[in-house]
């Protein structure tokens, strides 16, 4: 099975790209150095490849379709890390937004603070 350059994607993983939402990986296309002016790059040598991927939902779930592809550097496999890293974020908010809110009550109650 092919797998990326740079991010090791499998056709079949689901991903954030370029396009905002979720994706299936369809199609992986290998690219390499054609012609270059960098010393370090050579020809024939390989670098990111181009991923093909269906849209399978928007970043809020609702389901869509749609073709796109984009270079691998612009996806994230969407796996047990990605969901632990999210879901953090959502704490941090929720937390954010608590004490937001007891700050407003507060302030209700006691007046606005000062400085």
């Amino acid at each position: 099975m092919a797998r990326s350059f740079l991010m090791g994607l499998e056709v079949g993983d689901i991903i954030t790209a370029y396009h905002k939402g979720y994706h299936r990986v369809t199609n992986i296309e290998p690219r390499y150095v054609v012609n270059s002016f960098d010393p370090r790059q050579k020809i024939g040598d390989e670098y990111a490849s181009l991923i093909h991927y269906q849209q399978l939902m928007t970043n809020d779930f609702s389901p869509r379709t749609g073709k796109h592809c984009c270079d691998e550097s612009y996806c994230r496999k969407i796996d047990d890390q990605f969901f632990e890293e999210e879901i953090e974020k959502l704490e941090e908010l929720r937390k954010k937004l608590l004490k937001f809110k007891k700050d407003l009550k507060e302030e209700k109650k006691d007046g606005p603070k000062k400085g």
